[in-house]
């Protein structure tokens, strides 16, 4: 077994600090296998020391999603393990580039207040993303494969506003974002950034999603909007997360799970003040952030 060795850029945290470093350009071959536990553990106590965190793309661009993918796996199994709960699932960049992620329950989601948004602080980021996203709320479990956007539908028993809170703690990531395979690779291999989810009121699924318009706004000025027209449909997007995703992944829905997938409006890295993002018909949902 090939152990995956990572340098976190400015912390290389062991004792074999110079072997570590050389490996940044080891190609792992389709002989090899990867300790993907290990690189799992690398990416949690990177989060839990509030390192940066491990760059794979940049370490090794050759690895396939099963590898990735058994990184996020063996990372979300520590999680769970140390008393998270899995509240819904994630999907992004569907369909040019599909991928997907576990969202954590429990304190993990934010409600709104009827008096003042949600207050979160930056201290608690490296690189604190916010997004705009539509919530798919599952009335109904799923274990297999769904046939169709109607057989979906009828597993769907709410829409709701939803703002993504993601730590994107990825040195460069202001230039890293723009290169979609470079994204991608490192977002499957740290669970799509997933941090945190500020939840709003539910209405009804059959509300028609081609007719809702969404932007978000950073203390009263727009910084990003979507066009109903022209935007990729939604509910093929869930269809993907399912079956492509979540199933295959191993991965079961219970009632009460949700999934959002992909941002509406675009990737906001936040700065203080507050964010308002308007749904339309769906609501509006608010978030404050604190003076870094």
């Amino acid at each position: 077994m090939t152990r995956l060795y990572l340098c976190v850029p400015g912390r290389v945290k062991t004792v074999c600090a110079w072997l570590l470093c050389m490996l940044l350009s080891h190609t792992v071959s389709a002989a090899e296998v990867v300790d993907t536990d290990y690189a799992a553990r690398i990416i949690w106590q990177a989060q839990q020391d509030g390192d940066w965190l491990p760059d794979i793309y940049r370490l090794n661009p050759q690895l396939e999603d099963s590898t990735l993918y058994a990184i996020q796996n063996a990372y979300v199994t520590r999680r769970l393990a140390s008393g998270d709960v899995i509240g819904g699932y994630k999907g992004s960049f569907i369909p040019k580039a599909s991928m997907g992620g576990v969202l954590f329950g429990g304190s993990a989601i934010l409600r709104p207040d009827s008096d003042r948004p949600p207050v979160i602080s930056p201290d608690d980021y490296k690189i604190l993303v916010v997004e705009a996203e539509i919530g798919f709320k599952f009335c109904t479990p799923i274990t297999k494969p769904l046939k169709d956007v109607a057989a979906l539908k009828e597993a769907v028993c709410a829409l709701m506003p939803v703002m993504e809170i993601a730590d994107a703690a990825i040195a460069d990531f202001g230039d890293i974002k723009g290169n979609l395979p470079h994204l991608r690779s490192t977002l499957i291999s740290i669970n799509a950034a997933s941090t945190r989810t500020l939840v709003g009121e539910e209405s009804p699924a059959s509300l028609p999603l081609k007719q809702l318009g969404v932007s978000m706004s950073h203390d009263g000025v727009e910084i990003g909007s979507r066009d109903p027209g022209n935007t990729a449909d939604q509910w093929q997007n869930v269809l993907w997360l399912v079956n492509h995703y979540i199933l295959q992944q191993g991965y079961t829905i219970e009632p009460g799970y949700f999934a959002i997938t992909g941002n509406l409006t675009g990737i906001h890295v936040a700065s203080e003040g507050i964010y308002r993002a308007d749904f339309g018909a769906l609501g509006v949902l608010e978030l404050q952030v604190e003076r870094y």
